[in-house]
């Protein structure tokens, strides 16, 4: 254990049993490696969580041992106070084990304000104290494998450039209880937020975000990409008044915010969401007050309250996405959209509902256990408006099962307060007797 290739005394040393991805997760990165952040950021393992099975502690000459270990896998983990911690994953214990290092450097903390040129050095920890501004006209670059720790509550707002090189890497993580272990996941106490705000970079990129109980957000960031970025976090990533913003092979899991979801887009037109990894969300992503917007070519599993919705306003497109293993796939409050080439198996495949609601579902594969398709869309002193959900995929032929999956004015009682303005058809004959090559494909 060393520092400035000097012994560092008093380190705690600790060795966890290894955690494999779960298998749903593995087979998805499997079959569709492009789609999501890249497969190293999967790795959920969180020292502060878990429970070591063995555990030293440094002499004075940084020196550590640890006896009667069984061969297998396990990750090794060092901390001190004030030094951060460092990881040795997938160490492979098949022998007796001699000579492993470990560099700790001490903690630098952040100041209130950065301007100017500012370099996070490769293999640092950063603490954030307090509140943090990156002021305009600032250029920060971020070295490979730096991590930044937020003391509880706090919050970075940057106005400047951030460079993330193609091979750099950026873990931003709550600063609590960093020094300890074997608490629960609701122990840790989350920092705030990061927000970007007309920042001139084009690309921010090759981030781990945890911890945070906003994630990360976006205004005023026309033309920009978010690439190559794993956010698990009370709510992921927020875009407002920024059109043309493109996310591109983004992982999202883990969110609870159910009013914005775990992608959250407003005013922002002509968005692209690309070959992006949702899974184990409250809702995958909200779409609002926003035109042109394309979602295309994610794969989305196992959320608990819906996928992907459409909410006021929200237009654009849906298409060759795959929807795996959730309570609805497709929502569409109030918005309109086009969806068509999906791989739908969900309870619920498709719902559109509320006053100007409008949907166009075509070249579809569904397999749903309640519906496939819903309408409750409503419009004022309108006549019969025809839906176009021809040419879907249903895994049968028979018409009368195919009818059973579909709900439209048809199903809705003339007693219902709203009949008047219920009056959507979804048209759904002719329907394909074979699969379309719909869902998620690899680039």
């Amino acid at each position: 254990m060393t520092t400035d290739e000097m012994g560092l005394e008093n380190v705690s040393i600790l060795l966890y049993p290894h955690k494999p991805l779960t298998a749903n997760v593995q087979n998805v990165k499997n079959l569709h490696p492009n789609h999501g952040a890249a497969l190293s950021m999967y790795d959920t393992f969180d020292h502060r969580t878990e429970t070591p099975i063995s555990v030293a502690e440094t002499n004075a000459e940084g020196i550590f041992s640890l006896k009667n270990v069984e061969r297998g896998t396990y990750y090794l983990v060092a901390y001190k106070q004030n030094y951060g911690f460092q990881y040795i994953r997938e160490l492979k214990i098949d022998k007796d084990q001699s000579n492993l290092q470990f560099d700790l450097y001490p903690v630098i903390d952040l100041p209130t304000a950065i301007i100017g040129n500012y370099e996070f050095q490769e293999g640092r920890t950063y603490r954030v104290l307090s509140d943090i501004t990156l002021l305009p006209g600032s250029e920060v670059r971020i070295e490979p494998d730096v991590t930044i720790m937020f003391e509880p509550l706090t919050k970075m707002n940057v106005y400047g450039n951030v460079e993330i090189s193609d091979h750099s890497f950026l873990l931003m993580m709550s600063a609590d209880k960093v020094y300890s272990h074997s608490h629960d996941d609701t122990d840790i106490t989350q920092y705030n937020s990061i927000s970007f705000t007309n920042v001139p970079q084009s690309i921010i990129q090759n981030m781990k975000v945890i911890d945070s109980s906003l994630g990360i957000s976006f205004s005023e960031m026309n033309n920009s990409t978010l690439r190559n970025c794993y956010i698990n976090s009370g709510q992921a990533i927020r875009v407002a008044a920024s059109p043309g913003f493109m996310v591109e092979q983004c992982t999202i899991t883990n969110t609870t915010d159910v009013i914005r979801g775990g992608l959250y887009m407003e005013h922002s037109d002509e968005v692209v969401v690309e070959r992006c990894h949702f899974f184990n969300n409250r809702v995958g992503g909200i779409i609002l007050w926003s035109a042109d917007v394309v979602v295309n070519n994610n794969y989305f599993h196992n959320n608990r309250n819906y996928d992907f919705g459409y909410d006021q306003n929200g237009a654009g497109q849906v298409r060759y996405n795959t929807f795996k293993d959730s309570n609805l796939a497709i929502n569409c409050f109030r918005g309109q959209m086009y969806a068509h080439h999906n791989d739908i198996e969900a309870e619920r495949g498709i719902h559109a509902y509320r006053v100007g609601a409008w949907l166009s579902a075509k070249y579809n594969n569904i397999r749903c256990s309640e519906y496939g398709i819903k309408s409750r869309c409503m419009y004022y002193n309108s006549p019969i408006v025809h839906l176009d959900c021809t040419q879907n995929y249903w895994y049968t032929t028979n018409a009368s099962e195919i009818a059973s999956l579909i709900y439209d004015r048809r199903n809705d009682s003339p007693n219902d307060e709203n009949y008047i303005l219920l009056v959507t058809i979804i048209d759904y004959v002719p329907f394909s007797t074979r699969a379309h090559v719909a869902g998620v494909y690899n680039e």
